[in-house]
């Protein structure tokens, strides 16, 4: 088997590599309004312009914007273009005189006066500035167009060829050197600054009439594109002489690169190259030959743009990247390439799914290795390289070695799907089973009866083996898959790679691309990465790890680099991918190799010394204003103008679209995007803004496409940024771009008015609280007035009651009692007369009130009365108590409520729950009905007695005086039982020691 694959190789041809270089292809359906190309050109900001018969063309890099008549071109229908040092592009529109694009204006006659010294009208204009900075102009007619700074003046026919008589049309115009040269059908002028012009040679006529079709210059040398054909030409010592010619029909518009190559662009045979210094015209090299080419150009950064008749624009970039296929050969046996690798001596290995390996050296030739001859498909899942150049190869239908040999203890075990090999030991992944072999033993050991589909060693030489069912470790054996309760890894594992931090990347159908961390054989974390990334990563097909740790992803939709912080680079068809869905990669140094469905493809990442030499533009402004969409375009403006954008209150739905004037990839290039928070101008301030400009970090985040959405709502504000672009290859933009966005704010959202209603709310808050407190004190005059009315009412019914009794002390007199009865009344009498001045007083105060006038009651009775006064010391001596209340109900209880016969007894109880205080007065008296009719019927026809009425309304007056919560209970004791009688009063409050602290 080893010599008939060693002869088998050797018999493969060495064959020529079919490659071509990937384009860039720009049609109607990208947002040209045409397929039809004229012409192209760049400008001095770096925009590239498309001359079309749809009208003229911007294109960023990301965008095609369309100017037409309705911006003021004079007809759709652009056939040339020329951008000169002042910033000007020069337009020839079909039958209408020259005009130019400044600053995104179009300006004819009717916008510029000078245009108007132009008196050229038809034909397609070719322009041509020389050294002086003078524009030239000319195309089909007898004349010529001179634009000097802001003067623009024609010569015709006579003021150039005096009294000479040149029946010919002026064809193209041309500077070389000091000197500028007209050409006509055959002849050929040198022009003076004056506009006179000089007959310095003539074409021999011997082929009839030439009809000249465009000139290129290159140094001293010419290449004047005819109808017949081409004519190389050489300026020296004053003279003009033809040193080759090719008259074989091929003729176009001719563009000079910046090599000094010649190329033409060809409607019969693509884009013609030709490098006369070193091979004349006698080695052409063909692009695009089977295009119909009007336009070759070569832009600041390198890349070749092709204009077609009928195909839109192709774009071949620097280094652009190249396709292996079979379009201009049978290099594959078939283009669906499925796997790829480097071997030891640094040649690249690639398989497709007919069980064929391609070895390329990556200059001109590749080796083809059939692995198996039956027919249908056996991919090539994974090449393995070995030491010495040698490798292994996994295909469906079996593992082959480069030494000719195959592997048959793998066969019959189901069809094979990853492979893993270290120190000659080697693992099988296969449909069914998971194998393995040592070096020692030439069988094939069935480790695990099950479908594996990936494995890989882990750096503590762990071997990771992924399944149908999820991830599993050698360390148990492979005997259930690693759970600990993260699902993620529960899912199929497609592929398995060990990264440089330690940790396992893990590809899933269900949750994309995984982290695993792993200690010991075991799963210790897990790491959903799509849910870090902006845009998730979906279907993804195979990993790699490159040298410097990068992760590259091959997936349906191209490439992905995933850097360490999880930035992403997305490579696709637009940077020169032959098609999107990729099987696998690989990458060497700056060089990525991708295997897909349509072929190989050879991306250089960053080109050798590549350059941020280029602009990043802020493109336009787009928001809502109301039911309108308005558009603000920035393209047009000088760059390095820090302009300011002032979107009007109530905008909404901003974005901000974005441009990397590079033009080597297509919606691949990325932006870092910086926003700092500055104040507004003072009269549109807002607290928000206020606070964000003083507290808020910069941000700054990396936009994935060429545009920034903010959302519905824009918070007011005043953002400086700064937008930067960056290559696929890493490379930033030396010159970014600054734009300063203002978003204003309504009226009522500033701090002016914020300040102003605040006033308003103050001011009326101060009137309605000056109101209040006028009311209050109304009220509390009131009540205190009437306070004083119930004192006044109150103290009269004391003393009248006290003196009345002092009537018993005299019959039969009884000198001694009265006198100790009047003493105590008149030291109680003071005592009235100066609590009455006062709403509280301390409770010692108030005990000593209570106990000398039940001593001037127990005077007045006698035995027959005795009182009990407890919980007297619960109470704090200077617990604040309502002055004059607990006295009327002494009064009363005694006056009313003693007992008809027998011992009258009244008992005084304080205490204090919860901060409340409770004063209770009960009596073994007859109870408080039985009182009421008695008295009401001895004073039947008399005055009725108010001391009650008195006290309830002095309690209503001091709650609305003071917050105690004073509270007036009366209970009958008789309802308690028959053998019961009597009556309890129950005062209580909440004591307010301030009330007590700021009486008089």
């Amino acid at each position: 088997m080893r010599l008939a694959l060693a002869i088998l190789w050797l018999a493969m041809p060495v064959l020529a590599i079919a490659q071509e270089p990937a384009y860039l292809h720009y049609e109607v359906s990208d947002g040209l309004p045409s397929s039809l190309v004229y012409c192209i050109e760049q400008d001095s900001m770096g925009v590239m312009w498309l001359g079309t018969d749809k009208g003229l063309v911007r294109f960023d890099g990301s965008r095609f914007r369309t100017f037409s008549i309705k911006d003021g071109l004079p007809d759709n229908e652009v056939l040339n273009m020329y951008s000169d040092r002042y910033g000007r592009l020069w337009l020839s529109c079909f039958r209408n005189k020259p005009c130019y694009e400044k600053h995104g204006e179009i300006f004819t006659e009717a916008d510029d006066p000078m245009l108007k010294g132009l008196d050229m009208n038809t034909g397609t204009f070719v322009f041509e500035e020389d050294k002086n900075g003078t524009l030239w102009m000319t195309g089909g007619v007898t004349g010529l167009g001179r634009v000097s700074g802001n003067e623009a003046s024609y010569f015709g026919k006579q003021q150039l060829f005096g009294s000479k008589s040149y029946n010919t049309n002026l064809n193209s115009i041309w500077s070389l050197g000091n000197k500028v040269f007209a050409f006509s059908n055959s002849k050929i002028f040198s022009v003076s600054d004056r506009g006179k012009a000089t007959l310095i040679y003539n074409f021999p006529l011997e082929r009839g009439l030439l009809d000249v079709v465009s000139i290129g210059v290159s140094g001293n040398r010419l290449l004047c594109s005819m109808m017949e054909g081409l004519y190389l030409m050489e300026y020296e010592g004053g003279e003009l002489r033809i040193i080759e010619q090719q008259i074989d029909g091929l003729y176009g518009r001719v563009f000079t690169d910046s090599e000094g190559r010649f190329w033409v662009g060809s409607q019969s045979e693509g884009a013609v190259c030709y490098d006369h210094k070193r091979d004349g015209l006698s080695k052409p090299i063909r692009y695009l030959a089977n295009e119909k080419v009007t336009c070759v150009f070569e832009d600041k950064t390198g890349n070749f743009w092709f204009s077609t008749f009928n195909a839109g624009v192709f774009v071949l970039p620097k280094n652009a990247a190249i396709t292996y296929d079979n379009t201009n050969g049978r290099l594959f046996v078939s283009n669906n390439l499925t796997s790829v690798t480097k071997l030891t001596n640094g040649e690249i290995m690639v398989g497709d799914d007919a069980g064929t390996l391609y070895q390329f050296n990556r200059k001109t030739w590749c080796n083809k290795l059939k692995l198996n001859s039956s027919k249908g498909i056996n991919r090539v899942l994974q090449i393995v390289p070995l030491e010495n150049e040698q490798w292994i190869a996994v295909t469906d239908k079996g593992v082959h070695t480069s030494s000719g040999g195959l592997f048959s203890c793998f066969a019959d075990h189901g069809a094979p799907k990853s492979l893993a090999y270290k120190n000659e030991e080697v693992w099988l992944g296969t449909s069914h089973f998971l194998m393995q072999k040592t070096p020692s033993s030439d069988t094939c050991t069935v480790v695990k009866e099950q479908r594996f589909m990936s494995l890989c060693w882990d750096n503590e030489n762990n071997l990771w083996a992924g399944g149908l069912n999820g991830l599993f470790s050698q360390k148990d054996k492979f005997e259930s898959p690693q759970k600990r309760d993260f699902k993620p890894i529960e899912s199929r594992i497609l592929d398995i790679k060990m990264g440089h931090d330690g940790k396992l990347w893990a590809a899933t159908p269900d949750y994309g691309l995984l982290k695993v961390g792993v200690k010991k054989g075991t799963v210790v974390d897990v790491e959903i990465i799509n849910d870090s990334l902006k845009t998730p990563i979906e279907n993804i097909q195979s990993m790699f790890i490159a040298p410097t740790g990068e992760l590259w992803l091959a997936s349906n939709t191209g490439v992905y680099a995933l850097d360490s912080g999880y930035g992403i680079r997305h490579f696709d068809t637009k940077n020169g991918l032959v098609a999107n869905n990729v099987n696998a990669v690989l990458v060497e140094e700056d060089t990525l190799w991708a295997v897909t469905a349509a072929g190989l493809s050879k991306l250089q990442l960053r080109e050798q010394g590549e350059s941020g030499d280029f602009n990043t533009r802020f493109a336009a402004v787009l928001y809502t204003l109301g039911d309108k969409k308005i558009a603000i375009d920035l393209m047009s403006r000088p760059p390095g103008i820090l302009d300011e954008v002032v979107l009007p209150s109530g905008s909404s739905q901003l974005v901000v679209e974005v441009a990397g004037l590079h033009y080597r990839s297509w919606g691949n290039v990325r932006f870092e995007y910086h926003a700092t928070e500055k104040l507004l101008p003072l009269r549109f301030l807002t607290f928000g803004n206020i606070f964000s400009s003083i507290f808020d970090d910069p941000v700054t985040s990396t936009m994935g496409s060429a545009s920034r959405n903010f959302g519905f709502n824009l918070p007011t504000g005043r953002y400086l940024s700064t937008v930067t672009a960056i290559l696929p290859g890493g490379t930033r933009s030396t010159r970014p771009d600054h734009l300063t966005i203002t978003i204003l704010p309504h009226w009522w959202q500033t701090i002016w008015f914020s300040l102003a209603l605040a006033a308003a709310a103050g001011l009326g808050l101060w009137r309605l609280l000056r109101a209040r407190e006028s009311y209050l004190k109304i009220q509390n005059t009131n009540s205190e007035l009437q306070l004083q009315a119930i004192r006044a009412q109150m103290n009269p019914h004391f003393v009248g009651n006290s003196i009345n009794a002092i009537q018993q002390f005299f019959y039969p007199p009884d000198p001694v009692r009265a006198s100790e009865y009047i003493a105590i009344f008149s030291d109680l009498l003071r005592r009235t007369m100066y609590f009455s001045e006062t709403d509280f007083i301390t409770f010692d105060e108030e005990l000593s009130y209570v106990k000398d006038y039940l001593e001037m009651i127990k005077l007045r009775f006698g035995e027959r009365f005795s009182y009990e006064i407890k919980g007297a010391e619960a109470l704090s001596a200077s617990t604040p108590f309502p002055a004059m209340l607990l006295q009327p109900i002494l009064e009363n209880a005694t006056i009313h409520g003693l007992a008809p016969k027998g011992h009258s007894h009244l008992e005084i109880v304080f205490a204090e729950n919860a901060g409340r205080v409770t004063c209770s007065v009960t009596d073994n008296g007859v109870g408080i009905e039985a009182a009421k009719a008695r008295v009401a019927q001895s004073q039947r026809g008399g005055r009725i007695s108010k001391g009650i009425l008195l006290l309830e309304k002095k309690v209503e007056t001091l709650n609305q005086l003071h917050p105690t919560d004073l509270k007036l209970a009366f209970h009958d004791l008789s309802h308690d039982s028959d053998s019961s009688h009597g009556t309890r009063v129950v005062l209580s409050y909440l004591p307010i020691k301030k009330a007590v602290a700021d009486r008089p």
